[in-house]
This record gives structure tokens, C-alpha cells and sequence, in this order.
């Protein structure tokens, strides 16, 4: 690990050093140094700015891409509230396993899936339906059904949606 990379991370002076690179730790940079830095007086020495960055949920689901170290951040979430952030530093920098070599573990980002877009919008609807008609919801599930079954009950839906100020993109996703 190059030396200006540890003096950033640790939060170390130097001349060459500006405050503004001081500014730029960040996630990444905050689970790099416990990865391979692992210096126990880290979270001490950090700026600010740096503090403000350190957030330990997102540290710590960081960490747990690391299949190694899933089952120990599954037990830590429980501490998250509890234990003050520069204990909680030195717990995870002895808790997770050391890495020999630079070890890449891909950062797993939620997708929305289509169907539960889809299923929100029919509930929207059907929400839409039941104040409408002022029926139960099963009612206006069966209500939904008919109007989807003929082209002149899609129109007549969606001037019905539409009525409710749900603007004109919208409803032909609805419909």
C-alpha cells in the first residue's frame, strides 16, 4: 500500500498533503484500511470530515461480501447502536480475516425487480378502485380483472385512474 494512501487513511500530516485530499476518505477507503492497514488508532485519528464517513452500517455490510466474514457481521449488526465507533473499529479489524493478497469481493447492489413494480402499480389501482367504488379490496381486485378484459374497460380505466390527477405516463403503465 503506497504511503500517501496510508497517511490519507490514517488521517497522518503531510506537506505535500492538502486538507482537500484529507476531505475525500471515504467508504471504500475506510474498508481498505481495515482489510489490510489495520491500524488500532485509526478512527482517533481521522479528520472530521473523515468521522463523518465512517458509517458502520455501511462499513460493515461492506465487510460482509467477504463469505468468510458474513456469519461474524450478521452477529456485530446487533452491536451497531451499542458500542462506540472507535471500539467497534478495533473489534473488526480483529475480528476479520486477514488478506495475504488484495482480495476483490464484488459489492452486491439490491435490483428492483419488474414484477414488484408491477405488483405496486396494481396495488395503487386497486387502492384507487376501492375509494372510488367504495368497496372491499377483494371487490375491487375482481372490479380490476373485468376492466382488463376488454379493450373498452382499459380505456375506461384509465379515464378512471386518470380522474384522480395521475398524470397520462403513469396511467398507461397502470392500465
Amino acid at each position: 500500500m503506497s504511503k500517501k494512501l496510508y497517511r490519507k487513511l490514517t488521517g497522518e500530516a503531510d506537506v505535500q498533503d492538502s486538507q482537500e485530499n484529507l476531505k475525500t476518505i471515504g467508504l471504500f477507503d475506510h474498508i481498505k484500511h481495515i482489510q489490510h492497514v489495520r491500524d488500532p488508532h485509526y478512527y482517533e485519528n481521522l479528520p472530521e470530515s473523515g468521522r463523518k464517513s465512517f458509517n458502520l452500517f455501511m462499513i460493515l455490510r461492506g465487510l460482509s461480501m467477504h463469505p468468510d466474514f458474513v456469519e461474524c457481521a450478521a452477529y456485530l449488526y446487533r452491536y451497531l447502536d451499542i458500542i462506540p465507533p472507535s471500539n467497534f473499529y478495533k473489534i473488526l479489524i480483529d475480528l476479520y480475516p486477514r488478506h495475504r493478497y488484495k482480495e476483490f469481493h464484488k459489492w452486491i447492489k439490491s435490483t428492483k425487480d419488474k414484477e414488484s413494480v408491477d405488483a405496486k402499480k396494481e396495488i395503487k389501482v386497486i387502492d384507487l378502485l376501492v375509494e372510488k367504488f367504495e368497496i372491499p379490496n377483494k371487490e375491487a381486485k375482481d372490479y380490476l380483472r373485468v376492466f382488463r378484459s376488454s379493450k373498452e374497460g382499459k380505456s375506461a380505466l384509465g379515464e378512471l385512474i386518470s380522474g384522480f390527477g395521475i398524470l397520462d405516463k403513469e396511467v398507461e403503465e397502470m392500465v
